[in-house]
């Protein structure tokens, strides 16, 4: 889901720790309702619940 809206470059910035959603959702360009929309989404997904 990151790589999908900021690219795969998230994983190594060194910024990416300290960074909010917000801002990088502002530096690149990204819709941030739709990047939470599918993050919930991931999160709620049946496979990421654990039992």
């Amino acid at each position: 889901m990151f790589i999908k809206h900021f690219g795969a470059g998230c994983f190594t910035c060194p910024g990416a720790e300290k960074e909010d959603i917000y801002f990088g959702s502002t530096i690149h360009n990204v819709d941030m309702a739709e990047v939470l929309k599918e993050l919930n989404e991931v999160v709620a997904s049946p496979k990421n619940k654990r039992t």
